[in-house]
């Protein structure tokens, strides 16, 4: 196993097509289709990495909206491009 990744994206089929292909590089992976379902998933389960979509839409709880640390998202994004 490479690691643990939570996938954050609202849209299902994305989300199975991430989650197919880093499962097939050898990850565990588990996916939510909201931020309020992957704050509880994070907050029960130990994740090494989380893949979200950077227009998803804003959680009502703290620390999830868009406008927080847009960076990092756009820095993995860039550096991954080839994927």
């Amino acid at each position: 196993m490479n690691g643990r990744v939570l996938i954050v994206d609202d849209d299902r089929d994305m989300c199975r097509l991430l989650a197919a292909d880093l499962a097939h590089r050898g990850f565990e992976v588990t996916w939510r289709t909201s931020a309020d379902a992957a704050l509880e998933a994070v907050g029960t389960a130990e994740v090494d990495a989380v893949v979200t979509d950077v227009n998803k839409p804003v959680s009502k709880r703290r620390g999830t909206s868009k406008s927080e640390k847009p960076g990092a998202t756009s820095r993995l994004g860039k550096a991954d491009a080839g994927w």
